[in-house]
């Protein structure tokens, strides 16, 4: 081509062109820094988004193929490395009160079209869609981010957890508390969740407590799903110190979100769970307690008591 004849838009044409069109000069700037990353996340929520179910459909809605189970797997995992890597790119953002960085991500991945609607807005089976980010400090660790990400699993929730820590080459995932390998949807890890982080140890180590409904449908008898983690190998190889369950009766409970009480010292922690009300009788409780030695958890007393009117605690009559 003769370079003499190529035609070119003047210079005050360009000047014209970013005075009018900012935004749009800006946008293009973040997808061409972010697509690497994002591409991938995409593409696994497109795959998921087409197994919706509808909600006439005579399929048992617990049941869950192991290829949907990979794929949500994935997709949990996607999602969270987008967020550390925005965290990480963005250095004014990774050193912002949590709530600024749970705006900033929850706008970027609305942005993506990651978070759409809310579950109650959707179809009654669905997957794919990021339907909340939680960010926090917790208490005594500011070298840590504890980072909560919840999705839709056909007709319920799914909540994962995870635990950052500020490095040398930036956030790290130290920590993952979530289910990946169960054979039905009522075995996930709910969003009807809580945790505690242990204080620090003389030597610096600690361990993560949590807690979650079984998710259900109907039967207000539950399962509590219960656990005791540390950092292991790697970030989704957590050591397990404790994990158990126990049942539930919802229906009494003042605040389903959020029926246990959790205590948690360096080297000691307390599950207790609400476990049933029969007619006058105060409600009872089960209580599980461990002392943590040598990096183990060892069970001090397991067993259901009962607060009487008095203010008094009694064993159970069961």
């Amino acid at each position: 081509m003769d370079r003499r004849r190529e035609r070119r838009l003047p210079s005050f044409a360009y000047l014209l062109l970013l005075l009018l069109f900012p935004p749009m000069l800006c946008v293009a700037q973040l997808i061409s820094s972010e697509v690497p990353t994002a591409a991938p996340v995409l593409e696994t929520m497109k795959l998921l988004r087409t197994h919706t179910i509808p909600d006439d459909s005579p399929l048992i809605k617990n049941n869950i193929s192991p290829k949907l189970l990979r794929l949500q797997t994935l997709f949990k995992h996607q999602v969270r490395d987008l967020i550390v890597e925005l965290l990480n790119h963005d250095q004014a953002l990774s050193v912002s009160p949590p709530a600024q960085i749970r705006a900033a991500i929850r706008a970027r991945l609305k942005a993506m079209r990651l978070v759409t609607r809310t579950k109650d807005r959707m179809s009654m089976c669905s997957f794919g869609h990021v339907l909340d980010v939680m960010v926090s400090t917790p208490p005594g660790h500011p070298d840590l981010l504890a980072l909560g990400v919840v999705v839709d699993l056909s007709w319920t929730e799914e909540q994962s957890l995870y635990i950052l820590q500020r490095q040398s080459p930036g956030w790290v995932n130290v920590l993952s508390a979530e289910m990946n390998d169960y054979p039905h949807v009522e075995y996930a890890q709910s969003s009807w969740f809580d945790y505690v982080l242990s204080p620090s140890a003389a030597d610096g180590s600690w361990y993560l407590v949590t807690v979650s409904v079984k998710p259900f449908m109907a039967s207000s008898w539950q399962y509590i799903n219960y656990s005791a983690l540390a950092p292991g190998p790697d970030g989704d190889h957590p050591r397990v110190l404790v994990r158990r369950r126990h049942q539930i009766h919802l229906i009494t409970i003042e605040d389903e979100a959020h029926p246990c009480k959790l205590k948690v010292t360096a080297d000691w922690f307390r599950v207790t769970i609400p476990v049933q009300w029969t007619g006058l009788k105060p409600i009872q409780r089960y209580r599980d307690e461990y002392r943590l030695v040598n990096g183990k958890a060892q069970r001090l007393y397991s067993g259901c008591y009962a607060s009487t009117w008095l203010g008094k605690s009694i064993e159970c009559d069961r």
